[in-house]
């Protein structure tokens, strides 16, 4: 009875799900769900970090401006979906928050695209990060978990051979943002979404572009407080 406990106790383990939305930062008295019907500057103009897809993901998006534009069309599809007014106009050329080496004329950067826009609140496309993991079953973890001894007479198939083991070769896209308060001019939110998909058929161009939609799809649900 003891080694069924320690199986099940490996196969929930192995089961637990990715968080979809990592919250790093909320200003006090702010609420992200303040955001819907509100309307939203985008700005998409992120740090990219591709690792082992960066092959593919050159050749998905020749430049970055055809990917911050593809990324921005995805981001505005979506919210716009959900009745949120999003303007994006010269979002993807002007880079107000690069870092500067004088902080302060950073910060004048900055104070300057907020003094330009209208919106309530502006949502900075911060940072992508493309990654690559293999996952392994629970076939697998359940194969490796001690048993029982046998009895007397008859015999044990403890462990399954390698041959059983399975592999899921998985494409991960974490979107990291933040959201400033026009009125306020300062920055009210910082989180990171992640969308993840499985590599088919070697087909890591559509596995690419499906974690990037299932990692906006998140945002969205995270901004519109959205139940699955």
């Amino acid at each position: 009875m003891k080694y069924s406990i320690l199986i099940c106790s490996i196969f929930i383990m192995s089961c637990s799900v990715q968080k979809s939305i990592i919250s790093n930062f909320n200003a006090e008295g702010f609420d992200i769900t303040s955001l819907k019907g509100s309307s939203i500057r985008l700005y998409v103009n992120p740090e990219i970090s591709s690792s082992e897809f960066e092959k593919v993901f050159n050749s998905e998006y020749p430049s970055n401006i055809i990917f911050f534009s593809s990324l921005g069309s995805k981001i505005k599809n979506m919210l716009e979906s959900y009745s949120i007014v999003v303007i994006d106009a010269n979002a993807y050329t002007d880079n107000y928050f690069t870092n500067q080496s004088n902080p302060n004329d950073n910060a004048a950067r900055i104070n300057e695209l907020l003094t330009k826009t209208n919106e309530s609140y502006l949502l900075r496309i911060k940072k992508v990060e493309i990654s690559r993991s293999v996952d392994q079953t629970p076939q697998n973890l359940l194969a490796n978990a001690p048993v029982s001894a046998p009895s007397r007479g008859r015999s044990s198939s403890s462990s399954a051979s390698t041959k059983d083991i399975q592999r899921a070769d998985k494409c991960t896209a974490k979107i990291s943002a933040e959201v400033w308060s026009v009125k306020e001019k300062k920055k009210v939110a910082e989180f990171a979404s992640i969308g993840q998909t499985e590599i088919i058929l070697l087909m890591h161009g559509r596995a690419l572009n499906e974690a990037l939609e299932n990692s906006v799809s998140n945002m969205a649900d995270y901004i519109t407080e959205k139940k699955e």
